[in-house]
């Protein structure tokens, strides 16, 4: 019969009948798998050609997905990451006590050494004098005085570890991924408000600035002018956090979230605009530039104006805005808008 002469490596267009043939046949080389299975062991009947009819399918039968010489075809793995993260699964978490343990000990012994360095002048007296004949009579300055900047740079640092490994703890742990995120915010919102206050320090609090009883002991350095220092720092290394708790949140089961660029562009726009706005700002308000002379321990001092004291955020705005715009910009080219548009629709309704 002219089924008996089916040859599975070919398509059926190619057979003996064409597609016409509407014959059962039977696989020579595969007569387990092909016969009829009266039992019910819960094989697939067999199939008819003419089911085949322009599908293009190599072998018709019911074991076309294991027939020699037919590949399968290749997945791509970050195709299956991506339709993981939309059904809402997560795998199992390798995070565990230790891996908290470690990262959380070195964030402690960073804020340590962050405190070290601010008050080793007043705890250590030798790191407030240098001895001369040890500097061959030449002045230089105590060791303790020479890591006081050290102290907010360590700060920022412990800082941008703590919310690095909060928001890499939502990315793994599913019930406690709304918490971690919102404290990894948090941190953000600490390390704005530092930079925004070392900014505002001499108009918030200028006895300490401009009392000069406070700077005649030499072991007292204020710690408001040690942070002053670090100002752009903080307020970098904020706006980024709180860029990064914004772009990518999780979803509301608990499941990673999936970058958005709209959301990515959106903020560095506003970002970028409020850098430029901070620029300006004595231009757009000329009378705000007014000086007034105050008096604090029998001297006068006149603050800066805050227009002037704006304009110093204008460089951290804009860099930070500029790269979460380019981020938003990148996602928006790899994705394209539809794929986008399609995965924020997802994120949303979960």
């Amino acid at each position: 019969m002219a089924g008996n002469n089916f040859d599975g490596r070919y398509p059926v267009i190619f057979q003996p009948g064409g597609v016409d043939h509407a014959t059962n046949f039977v696989d020579p080389e595969e007569p387990q798998k092909n016969a009829p299975d009266p039992a019910g062991s819960g094989q697939q009947p067999l199939r008819t050609l003419s089911e085949y009819a322009g599908t293009g399918l190599t072998n018709p039968g019911p074991a076309q997905a294991e027939a020699p010489g037919t590949d399968t075809p290749e997945t791509d793995a970050s195709d299956a990451v991506l339709g993981a993260d939309i059904e809402g699964t997560v795998s199992e978490s390798r995070w565990t006590a230790r891996t908290w343990a470690v990262g959380l000990g070195a964030i402690a012994i960073t804020f340590a050494a962050a405190a070290f360095c601010l008050v080793a002048v007043a705890l250590i007296p030798s790191a407030s004098s240098v001895d001369p004949s040890t500097s061959h009579g030449i002045m230089v300055i105590a060791w303790g005085y020479a890591i006081i900047p050290g102290a907010p740079a360590l700060l920022a640092a412990a800082l941008a570890l703590l919310a690095g490994i909060l928001f890499l703890g939502s990315r793994q742990h599913r019930r406690q991924a709304i918490p971690l995120w919102a404290g990894g915010a948090i941190v953000g919102l600490v390390a704005l408000s530092i930079g925004i206050f070392a900014l505002f320090g001499a108009t918030l609090m200028p006895e300490i600035y401009y009392d000069p009883s406070r700077w005649n002991n030499p072991r007292a350095i204020p710690w408001p002018a040690a942070l002053q220092r670090a100002t752009a720092a903080f307020i970098v290394l904020g706006l980024i956090i709180l860029a990064i708790a914004t772009v990518a949140p999780p979803r509301r089961n608990g499941t990673p979230g999936i970058p958005s660029g709209k959301r990515a562009v959106v903020v560095g726009v506003f970002l970028t605009a409020a850098g430029v706005w901070s620029w300006f700002a004595s231009q757009l308000y000329p009378l705000a530039l007014g000086q007034e002379i105050q008096i604090i321990g029998g001297q006068e001092y006149s603050q800066t104006p805050w227009p002037m004291t704006v304009a110093e955020t204008g460089g951290s705005l804009v860099m930070v805005g500029a790269g979460v715009l380019l981020w938003g910009v990148l996602l928006l080219a790899l994705r394209g808008p539809r794929e986008q548009d399609a995965l924020e629709a997802a994120s949303s309704l979960e």
